[in-house]
């Protein structure tokens, strides 16, 4: 059946079948396996000069981001890196290297350094990656910081909460920009775990535990980015984090 719909995507835009935005959000609502057919229908709905550029670059790379994390360690990985490439070098074309360029590039030479370094002791592809990827998230944050939610500071502080000292990794940098990003957006729905974490690894347990037990506490619909488009919701990418915040603050509490 899934084969089936995938076919119907591809194929249903060629007869003059007119697919909308609704109909491609719907498939990314599902998540999992419908998330690549999903993709799919905006590119045909780009090609066919039907949304617009912003919708097309933004829905393809939170649609390609998801899918990557829900794909990971299959084939289908490589696939998601490549048509995220292949964009990139569209947004290029349509806009140079600009600060949205960046970061999106930042964040996909990323996952494929991780893809490419699957499996290794030692994860030299990103490591040989490290210097541009903070070259391209520096770049962005210092001319347009509010892409994707403060995109550029949040996925450099958690690059650095990840990366091993002796490869680079600055606990302090983390926290600051990590900081910087919860003040900017603190309803983003990924912005309270990854701070709380930087500030537990730092000792700093008192106000991890405070920013842990708020997010906890406050409904999913605060940290919904798209409430008038429930297509969109992130709900499902809300209560993940929530999990993870959980059991952080269970091991906090464990160790008190």
């Amino acid at each position: 059946m899934k084969k089936l719909v995938y076919l119907l995507l591809v194929i249903l835009p060629a007869t003059g079948f007119a697919q909308t935005l609704s109909d491609c959000d719907l498939l990314y609502s599902k998540r999992g396996l419908d998330l690549i057919p999903a993709q799919d229908c905006y590119q045909n709905l780009y090609t066919q000069n039907k949304i617009s550029n912003a919708d097309f670059f933004e829905r393809s790379f939170t649609t390609l981001s998801t899918a990557i994390t829900f794909f990971e360690k299959k084939t289908e990985e490589r696939m998601i890196l490549e048509k995220a490439f292949v964009i990139l070098d569209t947004v290029k074309n349509a806009y140079g290297e600009n600060s949205y360029y960046n970061y999106w590039k930042a964040v996909w030479v990323s996952f494929d350094a991780l893809e490419k370094d699957r499996g290794k002791m030692i994860p030299t592809y990103l490591f040989s990656q490290i210097g541009t990827i903070q070259s391209l998230l520096k770049f962005a944050a210092q001319n347009d910081a509010e892409i994707d939610f403060y995109g550029p500071h949040r996925v450099l502080g958690i690059l650095h909460t990840q990366m091993p000292k002796i490869a680079g990794g600055d606990k302090k940098y983390a926290e600051l920009l990590l900081k910087r990003s919860y003040e900017a957006h603190p309803d983003y729905h990924s912005h309270p775990y990854v701070y709380a974490n930087i500030l537990y690894i730092n000792g700093k347990t008192d106000e991890a535990k405070t920013i842990l037990t708020l997010f906890l506490d406050t409904p999913n619909e605060k940290y919904e980015s798209f409430a008038n488009e429930p297509l969109r919701s992130f709900n499902l990418e809300i209560q993940k984090e929530k999990d993870k915040a959980q059991e952080l603050l269970n091991i906090i509490i464990d160790e008190e």
